[in-house]
């Protein structure tokens, strides 16, 4: 079987359907990895890291399921934007470090501008996709769910799905949308659809190798309990496995 997973940024893949990912590879499926943004240029930073300033400033969509001393955004007078080149090959790194982890040998980073998706016309996003599709010819592709709080979420699911039209890849048989913990829960049911996963993947064998592979992020982690920190990813897992009595399901929606 042939797995296509497109995510918009870098650690979305393992947030998502890291396990999933890991799962399928163990179970010899052949599975590409494709992260279509370049992850960095939008990032706020503090003291030249690509990660949310700390501080003391207050702020007032079918779907998969993956199963198994806190600090406080800053406020945007203390963000601080700052451009750092060289992170960009320290995300590329790291993304590919994390790709060995789960055992891909087919990974695609795309440039599409960071937080920026909405800028672009549809179909030069959806151009993109296409080729990927044509070129693997995937049975079952995962990507974000559409009524994530991040616009590029939203942008790159709605692309995805005019480039799998029954048309153009008739050899799909399945599309599943993952959550992303921080993105996905955050939206709010007035604005967009919630998250409400039909499938549920076990991925109880494979939990660690998700965390471990989101650690290779060095700006991405945050301290327990935010939804991004190694313990919450693992928190989470567990609960949605006793809705399924498994210890670590992966929760997607179709």
């Amino acid at each position: 079987m042939k797995i296509l997973l497109i995510a918009a940024h870098p650690d979305d893949e393992l947030l998502g359907v890291g396990g999933t990912i890991a799962r399928h590879i163990a179970h010899g499926d052949q599975v590409k990895v494709a992260l279509m943004c370049e992850g960095i240029s939008a990032r706020f930073s503090t003291e030249g890291r690509y990660e949310l300033g700390r501080g003391n400033g207050r702020r007032s969509g079918a779907a998969v399921a993956e199963g198994a001393p806190d600090s406080t955004p800053a406020s945007g007078s203390d963000a601080r934007r700052c451009y750092v080149p060289e992170r960009f090959d320290e995300v590329k790194l790291e993304t590919y470090a994390a790709a060995r982890i789960l055992g891909v040998t087919d990974l695609h980073t795309g440039d599409l501008p960071d937080q920026r998706l909405e800028t672009l016309p549809l179909s030069d996003v959806v151009k993109q996709i296409e080729l990927l599709v044509s070129d693997f010819e995937p049975d079952i592709v995962y990507t974000h769910f559409a009524g994530d709080i991040n616009r590029d979420h939203r942008v790159l699911t709605e692309a995805v799905l005019v480039a799998v039209r029954p048309y153009s890849a008739p050899h799909l048989k399945e599309i599943l949308m993952f959550e992303t913990p921080s993105s996905t829960e955050w939206s709010s049911p007035s604005l967009t659809p919630s998250f409400q996963p039909n499938v549920y993947v076990d991925i109880t064998p494979f939990l660690d190798q998700k965390i471990a592979a989101f650690n290779c992020y060095s700006a991405e982690g945050r301290p327990y309990p935010h939804p991004r920190s190694p313990q919450a990813l693992a928190d989470r897992a567990h609960y949605w496995g006793s809705l399924i009595t498994v210890k670590a399901p992966s929760r997607l929606c179709s």
